[in-house]
């Protein structure tokens, strides 16, 4: 994710890490947000702490990954520089709990709390403190520091008594639940190179990986030393070829039971691994949801398991205190694991995505879609889309995109009651997308038909052969004007003049009787998706060497997104004509406009224009370009032209709402004054779990009106979180 380093941004980080970790730590966080990269003596010099409680601070930001540190190769000095897009990822602690808790269940959702309080911990330092060994008599919290500090930072600390921090927990489930965060990508393995800039990294990169001399030209020479760099880089990013191969044989380890398709316990399987996206769709539609604790109930879970793993782990003997073999061979000890924001980000992105749609088509539909972007996910590992490629006109080729058959997507909906009934019955030539009566779509089509791998997203035919096809098409609507309409979404029922010339086929030739009817409905909310003007998916049509596909293109679907929370951000804030006003400057390609053009195209009172005009112009939403007629630069003889800057528009929106949630937590911090003295009673360990019994009736009542008014601080500034995704993350 991008994060420009702006005054707003700045002061929503410090008071975000003044938060959750004291004056104290914001203090230290705050000065090398202001000055920069310093070394530990100009920290000293500069927040006038002792040198105790600086490296303390410094032992908190780099163990939350909030403060990035950098030795020089000579080993003279160790620089310190704030990470302001980590310390921003604080607001998404709890979404990201929340997306943990609707995948597995509410022990999974303990465990990755608990690594995400902790930044970064090691697999073996996790299970040591739950399960100790040895005689060990450090408390859990202590067992976890030992490891995970910084050197030379971390206190020795006195021995208590061990209390492990996940009582309900054996170390069977434990390294199940590791597991399932691992290769779900929730949790990805850390390297030291994370805790340094990418400038740091590049140049100990390029330091590290020798230059060959043996190309006879200077370009082959650095091209090939460039990949070695890069590959060094990813290396380091995403863990050593040993560690990948080791988390590949776990994701083998959950596919190993399944690999009989005639097994009954794979469908039963498919059917309850569904996604955060998928589930959303089921709750949506009045579905009953999966069980939330898949671990506890063990005949519930031998039925609805959200990851085969899951089970086997279950069924060992929990009495034993070891981890299964097929686990911990491949799950090492030494591995250090932190929370993969990135992840998370894509996650969010499928929920705007299955808003969208559900807005746009419908429910049902929107749980065709879900599916798609379940058994897509995986792949995903952030929202850049770098495995999108373009062709020369700047069109994303079908062949790079991710993609699923028909069969695949039928096996995973199954017998979905509203898949047949929510959509109108429509005609054979439905069927084929090329004749669905969307004629741009048929000129986009036809090019991908003659190649599926290369072909691009955008297509066209001669010009005598888009005649013939208006020509066509007035004549099918004309016939079709006088049939009923009807149907959830609104698709028209084929003409007569088609239904006599086609006959009752699929687009592969395949007789419709030969055609399962869920399989024939699936496709018919498919080409609906494929169909609409947003595109949500591509239809990559059947061959003999591949089955029938279907591609999405998430950055397509990015720009989509992009474009209209900045009109809806736009609207909300000065009213829907000014959101009609942008998207008549947004869609005629960033064309200028005087004030008389506006207003006819806008069909609205030129007064009301002009006030609308200006006040976006004060607001920075807006440009005004000036075009004297004459040397005299007269207002009378002046032309005033209206433009729309897109990129400047989404900076200063994602401004503002940094500083809206800046303000938000200011207000709270006021609001928790009023209550200061009931909230610090109320969080002393010997009242938590017993408020009922130790406060008293007034103390109750503002306990609950704090809590409330913190619940309505926190709601908006996630639904400000919201925006900022669609703006900045997403693309």
């Amino acid at each position: 994710m991008s994060f420009n380093m702006s005054e707003h941004a700045s002061e929503l980080s410090l008071l975000l890490v003044d938060e959750l970790y004291g004056n104290l730590t914001s203090r230290v966080f705050g000065t090398l947000l202001f000055f920069g990269r310093l070394t530990l003596a100009s920290i000293l010099q500069k927040t006038g702490l002792s040198p105790r409680q600086v490296k303390h601070s410094l032992t908190v930001l780099i163990q939350q990954h909030l403060a990035l540190w950098h030795t020089p190769s000579d080993g003279s000095q160790t620089f310190y520089e704030a990470d302001i897009a980590n310390s921003y990822a604080l607001i998404r602690s709890g979404k990201c709990i929340k997306f943990v808790k609707d995948r597995f269940s509410d022990l999974a959702s303990e465990v990755f709390s608990k690594i995400l309080v902790l930044g970064h911990v090691r697999i073996g330092d996790l299970v040591q403190a739950n399960f100790p060994t040895n005689g060990s008599r450090h408390s859990s919290d202590e067992a976890l520091l030992l490891r995970t500090d910084p050197p030379n930072h971390a206190e020795a600390s006195n021995d208590v008594e061990h209390q492990p921090i996940f009582p309900a927990l054996t170390i069977n489930t434990l390294y199940a639940i590791l597991a399932d965060l691992l290769t779900s990508n929730f949790l990805t393995l850390v390297h030291e190179s994370h805790l340094h800039s990418e400038a740091d990294n590049r140049t100990e990169a390029e330091r590290l990986v020798p230059y060959d001399n043996k190309y006879r030209l200077k370009r082959e020479a650095e091209t090939a030393w460039g990949l070695a760099v890069n590959k060094k880089l990813d290396e380091w990013k995403n863990g050593t070829s040993e560690q990948r191969k080791a988390i590949n044989h776990l994701k083998s380890e959950l596919k190993r039971p399944l690999d009989d398709p005639q097994d009954d316990r794979k469908n039963k399987r498919l059917k309850s691994n569904q996604s955060l996206v998928s589930e959303a769709a089921i709750v949506a539609t009045g579905l009953k949801r999966l069980p939330e604790d898949p671990y506890d109930d063990r005949k519930r879970k031998r039925l609805k398991s959200n990851q085969s793993l899951l089970s086997e782990a279950a069924e060992v003997t929990t009495t034993q205190n070891h981890a299964p073999s097929s686990i911990s061979q491949y799950l090492g000890d030494d591995f250090v694991v932190q929370v993969n924001h990135e992840k998370f980000a894509v996650l969010m992105r499928n929920q705007h995505l299955l808003n969208m749609v559900e807005q746009s088509i419908g429910t049902t539909t929107a749980q065709v879609f879900a599916t798609i972007l379940q058994k897509v996910e995986p792949s995903l590992l952030n929202c850049k889309g770098n495995h999108e490629v373009e062709d020369e006109q700047g069109d994303v080729r079908l062949g790079t995109l991710p993609q699923v058959s028909t069969n695949e997507l039928a096996h995973l909906v199954g017998d979905l009651p509203e898949l047949a009934n929510s959509i109108a019955h429509t005609g054979p030539d439905i069927d084929d997308p090329t004749k669905a009566g969307h004629h741009d779509r048929h000129q986009k089509s036809a090019k991908t038909k003659s190649d599926t791998n290369g072909a691009s997203v955008k297509g066209g035919v001669s010009p005598d052969e888009e005649e013939a096809l208006n020509t066509s098409s007035e004549f099918d609507e004309e016939q079709s004007s006088h049939e009923p309409r009807s149907g959830e979404n609104g698709i028209k029922h084929y003409s007569k003049r088609r239904r006599e010339r086609t006959p009752d086929t699929t687009p592969d030739s395949t007789p419709r009787a030969k055609t399962k009817p869920r399989t024939y409905a699936l496709r018919q909310h498919l080409l609906l998706l494929a169909e609409h003007p947003h595109h949500f998916v591509h239809h990559v049509p059947q061959t003999d060497k591949a089955l029938e596909k279907w591609a999405v293109s998430f950055r397509l679907l990015s720009k989509e997104l992009l474009q209209k929370s900045l009109f809806q951000a736009i609207s909300s804030r000065f009213g829907p004509l000014a959101g009609r006003l942008t998207r008549i400057l947004y869609t005629r390609d960033n064309k200028k406009f005087d004030e008389k053009e506006l207003v006819l195209l806008s069909l609205t009172p030129q007064k009301t224009t002009r006030k609308i005009l200006q006040t976006m112009h004060r607001a920075g939403y807006l440009e005004l370009q000036e075009v004297p007629k004459d040397n005299q630069r007269k207002p009378s003889t002046t032309m005033f032209l209206w433009y729309f800057d897109p990129e400047r528009c989404r900076s200063r929106v994602i401004e503002e709402t940094y500083q809206a949630m800046a303000r938000c937590l200011q207000r709270a911090a006021v609001e928790k004054e009023g209550f200061k003295l009931t909230i610090q009673k109320a969080s002393r360990t010997d009242v938590v779990g017993k408020e009922d019994k130790l406060l008293g009736e007034g103390e109750r009542e503002a306990l609950r009106q704090w809590r409330e008014k913190e619940d309505r601080i926190w709601g908006q500034i996630s639904r400000m979180d919201e925006l900022v995704a669609a703006l900045r993350d997403f693309e």
